[in-house]
Formats: C-alpha cells, structure tokens, sequence
C-alpha cells in the first residue's frame, strides 16, 4: 500500500479538530430528555436536516468505496451517487406521508413503522434485517477509518480503528441522537470545504490517453446494478427515517431532504475524480481503496494536509456515529422494549451500553476484515429486502402481512446465499431485489390460498 507520512504538526491538527467537533457535541448535553435524545426532539430544521443526511450518505464508507468503484469502474460508479441522490428525493413522499403518522404513534425505529402496518413477525424481521445492516456498516467505517491513518500516518490500522472508536463514544453514547445531527453539520461542512478546494483539482491529474479503456466506458449491467443499489437503499435506510422522525414538520423534512439530494449530488461529482486520477497515476502499487488518500496527498499543498486528513476522518464519524446510534436504539428499543417487554425506562441506559458493544464488536471486526467493496455491496443487499413493501405503501397499495414476511425471508436468504458464492458485485444487485419481490409474490398468494 502506499503512504503519505504527515508531520506530527499536521496530526496534532487533525486531533485538535477531532477534539474541537467533541466538545462542541457534548455541550449542554446533560439533562437532556429522552424525546431529545432518541430523536432530537423531533423538533430538527430543515437548515440543519439536509447537511445531516448529506453528512450520513457521503461518509468514510461511502467516500472509500466510490473511490474504489470510480478505480475500478470509471463513469459507470457514477451512477450510484445518481442513484443515492434521486433515492433522496423520493424520500420526500414518504417523509409526506409517514411523519404524521410517526408523530402520532411515537415510533422511534424503523422497524417501529413495519410491526404498527404489518405486524409483529413483520416488525421483528425488520429489526433483524436493520441489525444486520448497521452492524456491517460500523465495520465498514471502521475500516475506512484504519485505512485512512495507515496510509498517511502510517499508523497500524487497528490504531485508526481504536482512535476513532473512542471519539465517536465520546459524544454519540452521552448526547444520543442530538449529538449526531450536531456534529454531522460540522463533519459534512468540513467534508465539503474539502471537496470544493482541493479535490477540483484532481481532474487535470487525469491522464485520459493513458486512463484504461475499461476504466472509462460505460457497461450497462453495472450501472443498473449501481443505480439500484443507490436509489432503492434510499427508500429503506433506517438513519433516514430516523431523520423523517426528527424532523420540526413533514414540510420541513421535505425541503431538508430535498436540499440533502442536491448536496449529495454535488459532493458525488466531486469523488468521481480521485478514482480516475488515480487510476492514471505512474505508481502500480497503488490499491484502488486508498485511491482518495494517494490523489488527495499529490493534490493537496502540504500545510493543509492535516485538515484534509481531519475532513475525511470526520466523515467517517458522520456515518459511523450515526449506525453506533441506529444499532443502540434498534437493540434497546426493538428488541430489549418491544420483543421482550422490558421497561420503557430501561431504552436509554440499554441504548448506551449497547452503543459501547457494537464499537467493541465493530472494531474487532474492523481489525480482522479490510475488505471495502465486497462489504459495502453486500449491505446495499440487505437493504433491498426491505423496498417492496415500503414502496407499495408509498403507493398507496399495503401488501398483506404475509407478502412483506414472504419477500423480506426470501430476500434474506438470497443475499447470505450471494455472500457464501462469494457473488457480491454491483451487478448482482437485482437478483436480491426480484428475491424480496418474489418473496412478497409468494406470500401474498398463500394468503389467498389460506383464505
């Protein structure tokens, strides 16, 4: 892997800011109700919304693994910022149409929404499918984490595991949900100085008579597979409906996610050039996960290397400590709460500790696992499940309790069947949708039968 070696003034730097981003979240953070700190009160602007979830999609993980998919595919990885961006925006009727509800039933997860429409079996599949889906997540910012230090501070990467770990403990276990909309404002203004300064810049590196010929043209089965992966994940992101439940009115969720998906789209163009850069520059050894790290450092003047370093490792915070949140809340409330009746004033203690466990587990993982693409594919699957019912009741067609059962276990098993053949490529990211599709197929006919 190649290497950029930051001075220890430029790392000094990172860390201040890392620690200025803290302190900034845990003011006033003490008292805070548990309507606050599980979904910011549900009082959140639209002003500070649309960063927040800008901040949440265009994270560590994602910045690595565009990065990757930009090496590896050229213009045909464009396709899945397209994707996330027009998914955001067809958030916006959903947002129209649940908050409200949300509102007034009090839900605090996403799997709240699937056990009030469709049932408890419903709920718990859900839960088990957002479970999933956060844990992969934390290891995969974590990754992204290791990687970034070991490849400018040549640092082990379990230190950059460990090191952002605690950060984002620091604030996101005290503070809850009103920590993350916080510092994911700051992260994301810190991300997007970044991307308008410096990475520009990347697109006069790009040395099209040498670029590869399969790195610039389009294929049409990746960039379907990417659109999908982008647009649909949108639609059943449990952060983003957390963000539907915080928001101050549904009319002020619609213009925050709509100002999200124009800040998606314009930081997605910017991350396509590191990748092609990248893939034009002399050295071979360069791997295509730190394809962003290795332009930004031929790019970036040296005295502001540190604050470059500190923008992306603050992004990865803005995902990660957005899925440590979404994990403890699904583990206190969705299960210790809901599936085994516990207490309702046992949700936040649980939510903490569950917090501090998945950092835990996500580390150790993180440490043992480096690989980007794969992982990121596969929790984009995951997601799929989980679309056919929530788009049908955008529509205003509800499936019967027995078809989202159906597509949800079939779609499940599809992707864990894709991730034993070792089959996770963008390509492949239809076969779990028409999976949860027939699945929904299928029930909603032994339904018919049963009756």
């Amino acid at each position: 892997m190649t290497s950029v070696s930051l001075s220890w003034f430029d790392f000094a730097m990172a860390i201040a800011i890392f620690l200025s981003v803290t302190l900034f979240a845990l003011r006033k953070s003490r008292g805070i109700s548990e309507e606050v700190y599980l979904v910011g009160g549900r009082d959140v602007p639209w002003w500070l919304l649309g960063p927040t979830i800008a901040a949440g999609v265009l994270g560590g993980g994602v910045i690595l693994v565009f990065s990757e998919y930009s090496y590896n595919y050229g213009f045909s990885a464009l396709s899945i910022i397209g994707g996330i961006a027009i998914g955001t925006f067809f958030v916006i009727p959903l947002a129209l149409k649940f908050k409200p509800m949300a509102d007034r039933q009090r839900f605090f997860t996403f799997p709240d929404l699937f056990e009030y429409k469709w049932g408890i079996v419903a709920g718990n599949l859900a839960t088990l499918a957002v479970f999933l889906w956060t844990l992969g997540f934390i290891v995969l910012h974590l990754i992204s984490a290791g990687i970034i230090i070991q490849a400018m501070v040549q640092l082990p990467s379990w230190s950059g595991v460990l090191i952002v770990s605690a950060v984002v403990a620091s604030y996101v276990v005290r503070s809850g949900f009103r920590a993350v909309v916080l510092t994911d404002f700051i992260q994301f203004a810190a991300l997007l100085l970044l991307l308008i300064v410096v990475l520009p810049s990347t697109a006069v590196s790009i040395d099209w008579s040498k670029a590869r010929l399969d790195s610039i043209k389009l294929d049409l089965a990746t960039i379907i597979g990417f659109f999908l992966l982008g647009s649909l994940n949108m639609l059943v992101s449990a952060d983003l409906w957390q963000r539907i439940y915080a928001a101050r009115s549904p009319k002020e969720a619609k213009v925050g996610f709509l100002f999200a998906g124009i800040l998606i789209l314009i930081g997605g163009l910017l991350l396509l050039f590191p990748g092609l850069a990248a893939n034009t520059l002399q050295q071979k050894d360069i791997q295509p996960n730190v394809a962003l790290v290795e332009v930004l450092a031929q790019n970036c003047p040296r005295l502001i290397l540190g604050f470059g370093l500190a923008a992306i490792l603050m992004a990865v915070m803005a995902s990660l400590d957005t899925m440590v949140f979404i994990l403890g809340l699904t583990i206190s409330h969705d299960i210790i709460v809901r599936i085994f009746g516990k207490p309702l004033s046992s949700r936040i203690p649980s939510a903490q500790l569950s917090m501090v466990l998945a950092l835990l587990i996500g580390s150790i993982f993180a440490i043992r696992f480096s690989e980007l693409l794969p992982t990121g594919v596969a929790l984009s699957l995951i997601g799929l499940v989980l679309v056919p019912a929530i788009f049908m009741a955008a529509i205003g067609k509800d499936l019967s309790k027995q078809a989202v059962n159906g597509g949800i276990i079939l779609g499940l098993l599809t992707v864990f069947s894709l991730i034993i053949l070792g089959k996770l490529t963008p390509d492949t990211a239809p076969i779990a949708l028409v999976a949860a599709i027939l699945g929904s197929a299928i029930g909603a006919s032994y339904k018919k039968w049963s009756d």
